[in-house]
């Protein structure tokens, strides 16, 4: 049987491993639409990459909304002692504190996400009726 902390590093690993692969996927995915076939993107091409987009962005922010109560929970848990020491100077922070910082950044980052969610489902919708045809 594996201790707690044993069960944490899993997780740990497991997450920032989808997380690099997430970054590794967006960095394609700008790649891909920044402009092959002279920056022309049609807009059935475009419809289809902002409602990828726009999934995109709600999953995103169902990260930063689940952050805030996960480091919360770590604070909480008996099983564990979180420490924190300021990178630069050694100098001990209070943890709690540092989440409540930790917080409000990300609160913010989730209120963002879901705007630009909304807007890409917005020029998502404005697309929905495009299409093209070749010149005679």
């Amino acid at each position: 049987m594996s201790t707690f902390t044993d069960q944490l590093y899993r997780q740990h690993e497991t997450m920032t491993e989808a997380a690099r692969t997430a970054c590794d996927a967006s960095e394609s995915f700008a790649r891909a639409a920044n402009g092959n076939n002279g920056h022309i993107i049609p807009a059935p091409t475009a419809y289809d990459i902002l409602g990828n987009l726009k999934v995109l962005l709600r999953n995103l922010q169902e990260v930063t909304d689940h952050l805030p109560r996960g480091l919360t929970a770590s604070l909480e848990d008996t099983r564990l002692v979180i420490t924190d020491r300021d990178y630069m100077t050694g100098e001990q922070r209070d943890p709690a504190h540092q989440v409540a910082l930790a917080r409000e950044y990300l609160t913010a980052l989730s209120t963002a996400l879901e705007a630009a969610a909304d807007h890409a489902e917005g020029a998502q919708s404005t697309l929905n009726s495009q299409g093209y045809d070749e010149a005679p």
